[in-house]
C-alpha cells in the first residue's frame, strides 16, 4: 500500500507541474504524455492485482527493459521541457489565424 501511495503522489506532482503550463500546445502535449505514463502504472497495478488484459506492461520509470526506459524517459522529458520553455513564444491576445 506504501508503493502505491508514493506512485499516487508521484503522479499528483506531475499532474500538478502539467497544470501550471499556460500554452494550449505544450499543455496538451504534457497531458497526454501524462496520460501515457498514468495508464501504463494503472494496468500494471491492475495486473499485479490479477486483472491481465493482455500482455503484461511495465511499470514506468522502475521496470527494466531497454526500450521501455527510454520511452518512458523521453515522455517525462516531453512533459518537463513542455513546463520549462512554456513562455518562449507568447501567444497574442487577438491572434486570428490566416487561412490562404
Amino acid at each position: 500500500m506504501m508503493f502505491i501511495g508514493v506512485i499516487g503522489a508521484f503522479f499528483f506532482l506531475l499532474f500538478t507541474i502539467i497544470r501550471k503550463i499556460h500554452g494550449h500546445l505544450a499543455s496538451s502535449l504534457a497531458f497526454a504524455c501524462g496520460q501515457c505514463l498514468l495508464w501504463q502504472t494503472v494496468f500494471y497495478l491492475l495486473g499485479n492485482f490479477g486483472y491481465q488484459y493482455s500482455n503484461f506492461p511495465n511499470l514506468p520509470l522502475i521496470s527494466e527493459g531497454k526500450l521501455s526506459i527510454i520511452f518512458n524517459m523521453l515522455l517525462l522529458g516531453m512533459i518537463f521541457s513542455a513546463y520549462r520553455f512554456d513562455h518562449v513564444i507568447e501567444e497574442p491576445v487577438n491572434y486570428k489565424p490566416i487561412i490562404s
